[in-house]
């Protein structure tokens, strides 16, 4: 698996957690697998010595386990794409192209030159619950991404059309580790330091947009490589840097 492909895939999780729609309800998502109100959780770190106590320890580990439920179910569908992929071997052409035209959509509705309504909805809790343990926060990372916020859709999208240009089960599911991993690994920092990442967050909110735009261009860029067959010279090209 080239290390190109792998990168593509774990910026596309971190531009996946900076997403407008996303961003601004971590703390929501924290406090919800907890079942504690961020009051409680900034009360608990004026206490404590540090950013980082008990409570904040709790919220990590079940932020963990909601991140193993959205992952197992991530890599999941993109073993599925994969193996779909390969039984579409003889039409390999076609599906790469058909790929990247999508990805080109979806690169174009982020942007907001192609707005697609339908992409706009949110999933959102309605009520907090009373307790959360690690394998109910699990089984809830699982529903949770079977009807993930279709903020995240389109970067996940092309992501699992991607996976399903891929060759081999293993690549397929080394994309969606890498995915997984970028959205993971700020999820869980943002967890870890909830009450200090939360006074930044507000902060972010003008430079969202510009992420979204940013994110859609880059996947036009990948949509147009897939197309043209050129990703796999791009890739060449920075595995040759190494060795001047």
């Amino acid at each position: 698996m080239d290390s190109v492909s792998l990168l593509v895939a774990f910026f596309a999780g971190i531009a996946s957690f900076l997403s407008p729609c996303i961003l601004p309800l971590i703390p929501a998502y924290i406090t919800y697998l907890t079942g504690t109100s961020s009051q409680d959780l900034n009360k608990a770190t004026e206490r404590s010595l540090g950013p980082v106590n008990r409570l904040n320890f709790t919220s990590f580990w079940r932020a963990l386990a909601f991140v193993i439920g959205f992952s197992s179910v991530f890599i999941a569908f993109g073993a599925s794409a994969t193996y779909a992929g390969q039984w579409l071997w003889a039409y390999q052409s076609t599906l790469q192209t058909v790929a990247g035209v999508i990805i080109i959509i979806f690169g174009l509705h982020l942007t907001g030159l192609l707005p697609i309504h339908w992409l706009y909805r949110e999933i959102r809790f309605t009520q907090q619950p009373k307790s959360s343990s690690f394998i109910g926060s699990i089984l809830l990372g699982m529903a949770f991404a079977t009807g993930w916020s279709p903020c995240v859709g389109p970067i996940l999208s092309a992501i699992y059309l991607y996976a399903a240009t891929k060759e081999t089960l293993a690549q397929g599911i080394y994309l969606l580790v890498a995915y997984s991993a970028g959205l993971a690994i700020p999820f869980l920092v943002t967890a870890l330091f909830i009450t200090t990442v939360e006074k930044y967050l507000s902060r972010m909110g003008r430079y969202l947009p510009m992420v979204s735009i940013v994110s859609g261009a880059i996947m036009i860029l990948l949509g147009i490589l897939i197309i043209t067959n050129q990703l796999g010279r791009v890739t060449a090209f920075f595995n040759f840097i190494p060795t001047f």
